[in-house]
Protein backbone atom coordinates (compact mmCIF):
# COMPACT_ATOMS: atom_id res chain seq x y z
CA UNK A 1 0.00 0.00 0.00
CA UNK A 2 2.69 2.26 1.25
CA UNK A 3 4.45 1.69 -1.94
CA UNK A 4 0.99 2.54 -4.23
CA UNK A 5 0.60 5.92 -2.18
CA UNK A 6 3.98 6.97 -3.26
CA UNK A 7 3.52 6.01 -6.67
CA UNK A 8 0.47 7.84 -6.77
CA UNK A 9 2.22 11.00 -5.56
CA UNK A 10 5.39 10.75 -8.42
CA UNK A 11 2.43 10.48 -11.02
CA UNK A 12 0.65 13.71 -9.83
CA UNK A 13 3.57 15.55 -9.36
CA UNK A 14 4.38 14.79 -13.13
CA UNK A 15 0.89 15.64 -14.09
CA UNK A 16 1.66 19.27 -11.63
CA UNK A 17 4.51 19.83 -14.11
CA UNK A 18 2.30 19.14 -17.02
CA UNK A 19 -0.69 21.69 -15.85
CA UNK A 20 1.86 24.33 -14.63
CA UNK A 21 3.03 24.40 -18.20
CA UNK A 22 0.09 24.56 -20.35
CA UNK A 23 -0.90 27.75 -17.84
CA UNK A 24 -4.54 26.27 -17.49
CA UNK A 25 -5.75 27.70 -14.10
CA UNK A 26 -6.19 31.44 -13.53
CA UNK A 27 -4.84 33.22 -10.30
CA UNK A 28 -7.95 36.48 -11.09
CA UNK A 29 -10.48 33.22 -9.90
CA UNK A 30 -12.15 34.70 -7.09
CA UNK A 31 -13.80 32.16 -4.75
CA UNK A 32 -18.19 30.97 -5.54
CA UNK A 33 -20.28 32.87 -3.23
CA UNK A 34 -23.78 33.04 -2.56
CA UNK A 35 -26.19 34.62 -0.74
CA UNK A 36 -28.36 32.20 0.36
CA UNK A 37 -27.57 31.10 3.66
CA UNK A 38 -30.31 28.95 4.11
CA UNK A 39 -30.63 27.57 1.12
CA UNK A 40 -29.97 23.82 2.37
CA UNK A 41 -33.03 24.12 5.00
CA UNK A 42 -30.95 23.86 7.77
CA UNK A 43 -30.10 25.63 10.91
CA UNK A 44 -26.39 26.45 10.58
CA UNK A 45 -23.99 27.38 13.63
CA UNK A 46 -22.87 31.42 13.51
CA UNK A 47 -19.66 32.72 13.23
CA UNK A 48 -17.82 36.10 14.12
CA UNK A 49 -18.55 38.56 11.16
CA UNK A 50 -15.45 39.18 9.63
CA UNK A 51 -14.31 43.12 10.53
CA UNK A 52 -11.43 45.39 8.94
CA UNK A 53 -9.70 45.50 5.51
CA UNK A 54 -8.52 42.45 4.63
CA UNK A 55 -6.98 43.06 1.28
CA UNK A 56 -3.84 43.29 -0.36
CA UNK A 57 -1.94 45.08 -3.12
CA UNK A 58 -2.69 42.50 -6.18
CA UNK A 59 -0.06 40.08 -6.34
CA UNK A 60 2.12 38.68 -9.49
CA UNK A 61 0.32 35.99 -11.27
CA UNK A 62 1.18 32.51 -10.56
CA UNK A 63 -0.40 29.43 -11.46
CA UNK A 64 -2.49 27.53 -9.33
CA UNK A 65 -3.23 23.79 -10.63
CA UNK A 66 -2.71 21.38 -7.20
CA UNK A 67 -2.06 18.44 -7.65
CA UNK A 68 -0.02 17.36 -5.25
CA UNK A 69 -0.96 13.60 -3.22
CA UNK A 70 1.61 13.78 -0.13
CA UNK A 71 3.67 10.90 0.47
CA UNK A 72 2.29 7.87 2.79
CA UNK A 73 4.70 6.70 5.56
CA UNK A 74 2.91 3.54 7.84
CA UNK A 75 -0.05 1.44 5.50
CA UNK A 76 -3.47 2.88 5.68
CA UNK A 77 -5.97 0.66 7.78
CA UNK A 78 -8.74 -0.68 5.72
CA UNK A 79 -11.83 0.25 7.96
CA UNK A 80 -15.91 -0.40 6.80
CA UNK A 81 -17.30 3.02 7.94
CA UNK A 82 -16.50 6.04 5.90
CA UNK A 83 -19.89 7.21 7.21
CA UNK A 84 -20.83 10.63 8.38
CA UNK A 85 -24.35 10.65 9.64
CA UNK A 86 -26.14 9.18 6.80
CA UNK A 87 -23.24 10.29 3.81
CA UNK A 88 -20.79 7.85 2.93
CA UNK A 89 -17.17 8.60 2.17
CA UNK A 90 -16.59 5.83 0.23
CA UNK A 91 -19.46 4.62 -1.39
CA UNK A 92 -18.35 6.63 -4.87
CA UNK A 93 -21.35 8.63 -5.08
CA UNK A 94 -20.67 12.32 -5.75
CA UNK A 95 -20.65 14.79 -2.83
CA UNK A 96 -20.72 18.99 -2.38
CA UNK A 97 -20.00 21.14 0.61
CA UNK A 98 -21.32 24.26 1.53
CA UNK A 99 -19.43 26.57 4.44
CA UNK A 100 -21.27 29.54 6.10
CA UNK A 101 -19.01 32.66 5.95
CA UNK A 102 -19.44 35.29 8.63
CA UNK A 103 -21.83 37.49 6.56
CA UNK A 104 -24.58 34.81 5.52
CA UNK A 105 -23.60 33.75 2.09
CA UNK A 106 -22.08 30.29 1.60
CA UNK A 107 -18.56 29.20 0.54
CA UNK A 108 -19.33 26.26 -2.34
CA UNK A 109 -17.04 23.28 -3.60
CA UNK A 110 -18.32 21.98 -6.48
CA UNK A 111 -19.26 17.78 -6.71
CA UNK A 112 -16.88 15.37 -6.41
CA UNK A 113 -16.98 11.47 -6.47
CA UNK A 114 -16.29 10.13 -3.01
CA UNK A 115 -13.82 7.29 -2.37
CA UNK A 116 -11.81 5.50 -0.19
CA UNK A 117 -8.53 3.63 -0.16
CA UNK A 118 -9.30 -0.38 -0.05
CA UNK A 119 -5.89 -1.57 -0.70
CA UNK A 120 -5.95 -2.06 -4.72
CA UNK A 121 -6.12 1.39 -5.80
CA UNK A 122 -4.85 2.50 -9.13
CA UNK A 123 -1.46 5.12 -9.33
CA UNK A 124 -4.28 6.96 -11.31
CA UNK A 125 -7.23 7.33 -8.29
CA UNK A 126 -6.73 10.82 -7.33
CA UNK A 127 -5.54 12.10 -11.02
CA UNK A 128 -7.43 15.79 -10.87
CA UNK A 129 -9.51 15.27 -14.05
CA UNK A 130 -11.10 12.60 -12.16
CA UNK A 131 -13.07 14.87 -9.86
CA UNK A 132 -12.42 12.38 -6.78
CA UNK A 133 -12.01 12.97 -3.22
CA UNK A 134 -10.10 10.15 -1.61
CA UNK A 135 -10.18 9.37 2.07
CA UNK A 136 -8.77 6.97 4.49
CA UNK A 137 -8.85 6.42 7.96
CA UNK A 138 -6.47 7.36 10.44
CA UNK A 139 -7.01 6.79 14.59
CA UNK A 140 -10.65 6.49 13.78
CA UNK A 141 -11.11 9.36 11.83
CA UNK A 142 -11.90 9.35 8.41
CA UNK A 143 -9.64 11.89 5.83
CA UNK A 144 -9.91 13.64 3.14
CA UNK A 145 -7.31 14.33 0.39
CA UNK A 146 -9.17 17.29 -2.18
CA UNK A 147 -7.51 18.77 -4.74
CA UNK A 148 -8.03 22.67 -5.41
CA UNK A 149 -7.18 24.49 -8.33
CA UNK A 150 -8.55 24.92 -11.74
CA UNK A 151 -8.79 22.73 -14.69
CA UNK A 152 -9.68 25.94 -17.06
CA UNK A 153 -10.76 29.10 -16.47
CA UNK A 154 -13.83 27.64 -15.51
CA UNK A 155 -13.47 24.05 -14.14
CA UNK A 156 -12.77 24.17 -10.25
CA UNK A 157 -12.03 21.24 -8.11
CA UNK A 158 -13.51 20.45 -4.97
CA UNK A 159 -11.57 22.28 -2.49
CA UNK A 160 -10.50 25.42 -5.49
CA UNK A 161 -12.72 28.21 -3.39
CA UNK A 162 -11.30 26.92 0.01
CA UNK A 163 -7.90 27.79 -1.47
CA UNK A 164 -9.27 31.33 -3.10
CA UNK A 165 -10.82 32.21 -0.27
CA UNK A 166 -8.23 31.60 2.42
CA UNK A 167 -5.54 33.52 0.02
CA UNK A 168 -7.59 36.41 -1.27
CA UNK A 169 -11.01 36.54 1.12
CA UNK A 170 -13.80 38.24 -0.77
CA UNK A 171 -11.47 39.79 -2.73
CA UNK A 172 -9.27 39.64 -5.98
CA UNK A 173 -5.84 40.31 -4.79
CA UNK A 174 -3.71 37.41 -2.59
CA UNK A 175 -3.10 38.47 1.19
CA UNK A 176 -0.37 38.23 3.81
CA UNK A 177 0.13 34.61 5.52
CA UNK A 178 -1.18 37.29 8.88
CA UNK A 179 -4.85 37.99 6.63
CA UNK A 180 -4.98 34.76 5.45
CA UNK A 181 -4.59 33.00 9.26
CA UNK A 182 -7.38 35.53 10.40
CA UNK A 183 -9.84 34.53 7.92
CA UNK A 184 -9.33 31.19 8.67
CA UNK A 185 -9.69 31.63 12.49
CA UNK A 186 -12.89 33.64 12.28
CA UNK A 187 -14.12 30.68 10.32
CA UNK A 188 -14.17 28.66 13.55
CA UNK A 189 -17.59 27.25 14.71
CA UNK A 190 -19.34 28.35 11.17
CA UNK A 191 -22.03 25.41 10.10
CA UNK A 192 -21.48 23.36 6.81
CA UNK A 193 -23.68 21.12 4.95
CA UNK A 194 -22.15 18.21 2.99
CA UNK A 195 -24.52 16.94 0.14
CA UNK A 196 -24.27 13.76 -1.30
CA UNK A 197 -26.02 12.57 -4.43
CA UNK A 198 -28.17 9.43 -4.24
CA UNK A 199 -29.21 9.84 -7.83
CA UNK A 200 -26.52 9.13 -9.45
CA UNK A 201 -27.19 11.52 -11.98
CA UNK A 202 -24.60 13.90 -11.24
CA UNK A 203 -21.11 14.36 -12.70
CA UNK A 204 -17.76 15.18 -10.67
CA UNK A 205 -16.17 18.65 -10.94
CA UNK A 206 -20.20 20.13 -12.19
CA UNK A 207 -21.14 23.11 -10.38
CA UNK A 208 -23.38 22.71 -7.23
CA UNK A 209 -26.89 24.54 -7.11
CA UNK A 210 -27.43 25.39 -3.53
CA UNK A 211 -30.25 27.30 -4.28
CA UNK A 212 -32.01 23.68 -5.56
CA UNK A 213 -31.17 22.30 -1.86
CA UNK A 214 -29.75 18.75 -0.95
CA UNK A 215 -31.47 15.98 -2.89
CA UNK A 216 -29.75 12.99 -1.51
CA UNK A 217 -27.97 12.18 1.70
CA UNK A 218 -27.05 15.44 4.15
CA UNK A 219 -24.92 16.03 7.12
CA UNK A 220 -24.77 19.25 9.69
CA UNK A 221 -21.20 19.72 10.31
CA UNK A 222 -19.17 22.44 12.69
CA UNK A 223 -16.01 23.98 11.12
CA UNK A 224 -13.94 23.30 14.52
CA UNK A 225 -10.24 23.72 13.03
CA UNK A 226 -8.85 25.51 10.12
CA UNK A 227 -4.80 25.52 9.67
CA UNK A 228 -2.74 27.29 7.10
CA UNK A 229 0.41 25.17 6.93
CA UNK A 230 3.35 27.44 6.09
CA UNK A 231 5.88 26.60 3.68
CA UNK A 232 8.50 25.63 5.82
CA UNK A 233 6.86 22.64 7.15
CA UNK A 234 5.25 21.33 4.08
CA UNK A 235 8.24 18.87 3.31
CA UNK A 236 7.81 17.24 6.34
CA UNK A 237 3.74 17.19 6.79
CA UNK A 238 3.66 16.00 2.72
CA UNK A 239 5.63 12.72 4.95
CA UNK A 240 2.71 12.16 7.22
CA UNK A 241 -0.17 10.44 5.88
CA UNK A 242 -1.18 7.90 8.91
CA UNK A 243 -0.85 10.13 11.80
CA UNK A 244 -1.70 13.65 10.44
CA UNK A 245 -3.84 14.09 12.84
CA UNK A 246 -1.09 13.47 16.06
CA UNK A 247 1.36 15.80 13.84
CA UNK A 248 -1.23 18.34 13.75
CA UNK A 249 -1.57 18.46 17.21
CA UNK A 250 1.58 19.21 18.06
CA UNK A 251 3.21 21.39 15.47
CA UNK A 252 -0.47 23.66 16.18
CA UNK A 253 -1.40 23.00 19.56
CA UNK A 254 -4.56 24.49 20.14
CA UNK A 255 -6.06 24.34 16.78
CA UNK A 256 -8.29 21.90 17.48
CA UNK A 257 -6.77 18.80 16.37
CA UNK A 258 -6.14 17.13 20.00
CA UNK A 259 -9.97 15.91 20.51
CA UNK A 260 -11.18 14.76 17.70
CA UNK A 261 -13.55 11.85 18.49
CA UNK A 262 -13.71 9.15 16.06
CA UNK A 263 -16.34 8.48 13.59
CA UNK A 264 -17.67 12.23 15.21
CA UNK A 265 -15.18 13.87 13.10
CA UNK A 266 -14.14 14.34 9.55
CA UNK A 267 -10.74 15.94 8.16
CA UNK A 268 -10.07 17.63 4.41
CA UNK A 269 -6.36 18.05 3.18
CA UNK A 270 -5.42 20.28 0.75
CA UNK A 271 -3.19 22.74 -1.20
CA UNK A 272 -3.06 26.69 -0.59
CA UNK A 273 -1.18 28.73 -3.06
CA UNK A 274 1.69 30.88 -2.04
CA UNK A 275 0.97 34.14 -0.33
CA UNK A 276 1.91 37.78 -0.95
CA UNK A 277 4.39 38.00 1.90
CA UNK A 278 6.10 34.66 0.87
CA UNK A 279 9.28 34.63 -1.24
CA UNK A 280 9.36 32.04 -4.12
CA UNK A 281 12.23 29.48 -3.21
CA UNK A 282 11.42 27.95 -7.05
CA UNK A 283 8.54 25.50 -5.58
CA UNK A 284 5.37 26.03 -8.08
CA UNK A 285 3.10 28.60 -6.06
CA UNK A 286 -0.01 26.32 -6.51
CA UNK A 287 1.99 24.09 -4.20
CA UNK A 288 3.17 26.32 -1.51
CA UNK A 289 1.26 25.71 1.75
CA UNK A 290 -1.18 23.33 2.99
CA UNK A 291 -4.45 23.75 4.05
CA UNK A 292 -6.26 21.44 6.99
CA UNK A 293 -9.68 21.67 8.07
CA UNK A 294 -11.53 19.85 10.80
CA UNK A 295 -15.25 19.22 11.33
CA UNK A 296 -17.46 17.64 13.97
CA UNK A 297 -20.58 16.13 12.62
CA UNK A 298 -23.89 17.29 14.29
CA UNK A 299 -26.27 15.20 12.74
Amino acid sequence: MTKILKGIGVVLVIIASVLIAQKISRMDARPDIVSVAQALGVSLPEATAITGDVISPAQPNESQTETLLPTATPMPILVQNYALGKVDLASGKSIAMTINLPDGSLLLSNWAKAVAYNGNDPKSIFQPTNGVVYSYEDGGVPVTWAHSGMLTASQRLFATNLDLYLRKGLGGSVLPMFQSQALAARLIGTGVVLCQDDSGTIKPMSNFDPAGGCKGQKVTLQLVALTIVPHDLVAEYDTKSMGIIKWMAEKFPGDGYDNLPPQDSWVIRFCIGKLSDQVSDGTPPNLYNRGVIAFRVLK
